[in-house]
């Protein structure tokens, strides 16, 4: 070793050096990440590696390799030591975003994945661009009813993202509801659907071509020519049926 065996100041030595790293630090008794330091030979070091928020220690590289941490090192070489740190990639809170991504970029709750406890997970609001921190901020959908004729639509509006909104048709006077079309090709009335997009409809009315009391008129024409009683084959009761003095 080249040291003074009758000398106490001299003795054998290694040189421990630690690598200046990214996204963490290293820390031991008498040396801290970035430094080099000069030991006794056999000296034993206890390193630890510290990753930066929303990393992990991935491990030791250099003249040393492993995974242990602390690090229990002994100094029979001289050593170049580096830590290697990396994302932390997992899901804690399973709401797919990284713990990474929570920490760094949406600054969530990564134990948490509904941060702001407004019913939508943080990965739902950061891909709709509301604020997962901001329980006021929610996605939200519109439903857009256009105007149509021979009756009205009630349930068109903005709602929350998801939401069971139910769309109601009410046809004028002599006419039916026959479907909705647009965006949604469906016959039940009311009709109850979930806002997953934003979805344009309309409703169509078509005239009432039943004839409910069977006496030839349609109960449009009873309704909106005649103004009979499409439910009286003889509205005036005087013994001649509303079609027959209607073609008369």
């Amino acid at each position: 070793e080249g040291s003074n065996p009758n000398l106490l100041a001299s003795y054998p030595t290694r040189t421990l050096t630690i690598v200046p790293t990214q996204n963490g630090s290293i820390s031991g008794i008498g040396i801290s990440d970035g430094e080099s330091k000069v030991y006794g030979l056999g000296t034993v070091r206890f390193l630890t590696a510290k990753p930066a928020t929303g990393y992990v220690f991935e491990g030791w590289s250099g003249d040393f390799t492993g995974t242990e941490n602390p690090l229990a090192l002994t100094l029979n070489e001289t050593l170049n030591l580096v830590g290697t740190f990396s994302k932390d990639l997992s899901d804690d809170d399973q709401d797919g975003l990284t713990n990474y991504d929570e920490l760094l970029v949406t600054n969530t709750n990564p134990q948490d994945s509904d941060s702001d406890d407004d019913g939508y997970s943080d990965s739902v609001e950061q891909a709709e661009g509301t604020n997962p921190n901001e329980k006021s901020e929610i996605p939200l959908r519109t439903l857009s009813v256009t105007t149509t004729e021979n009756g009205v639509v009630d349930g068109g509006g903005v709602y929350p993202l998801s939401n069971d909104v139910v769309l109601t048709a009410t046809p004028d006077t002599g006419y039916v509801f026959g479907g909705w079309i647009g965006d949604l090709t469906e016959s039940d009335n009311p009709l109850t659907i979930s806002l997953t997009e934003n979805p344009t409809v309309q409703a169509i009315f078509n005239q009432d071509l039943r004839d409910s009391d069977a006496d030839g008129l349609t109960n449009y024409e009873e309704l909106v020519i005649t103004n009979t009683d499409p439910q009286d084959s003889d509205s005036d009761d005087d013994g001649y049926s509303d079609s027959v003095e209607q073609a008369e």
